[in-house]
C-alpha cells in the first residue's frame, strides 16, 4: 500500500521522531502497517485517544507507535504528535 506523507506531516515526523529526510516515507509505511489502531487499544490510552478523535471531525486513522500518535486521513500521514506522559506511565 502506497502511503504519502503531507509537508507538515514529514516536519512533524522528522522533528519528532528524529528520523532523515530520506526515512520518512518509509517510516510512515512501517508504522501503518505494524502500529497499533484506535480500536485495538485499551484502558488509558483508549480513553485518550477517543477524546483526540472527538475533537476532530474529520475522519481520521489514528495510530499509536512508540511513544508517538500517528494521524492519518486517506492513506496519508497528516501529523505526529508525542504522547502524553501520564499515558505512557501506564
Amino acid at each position: 500500500m502506497e502511503i504519502t506523507v503531507t509537508r507538515h506531516g514529514e516536519k512533524r515526523m522528522r522533528k519528532r521522531c528524529g528520523i532523515n529526510k530520506h526515512s520518512v516515507c518509509r517510516m510512515a509505511g512501517i508504522v501503518y502497517e505494524n502500529g497499533i489502531r484506535f480500536c485495538e487499544t485499551r484502558g488509558r490510552i483508549h480513553r485518550y485517544l477517543e477524546e483526540v478523535d472527538n475533537r476532530n471531525e474529520e475522519d481520521n486513522e489514528l495510530i499509536v507507535h512508540g511513544n508517538n500518535l500517528y494521524i492519518y486521513r486517506d492513506n496519508c500521514l497528516i501529523t505526529v504528535w508525542p504522547l502524553p506522559g501520564k499515558i505512557l506511565a501506564s
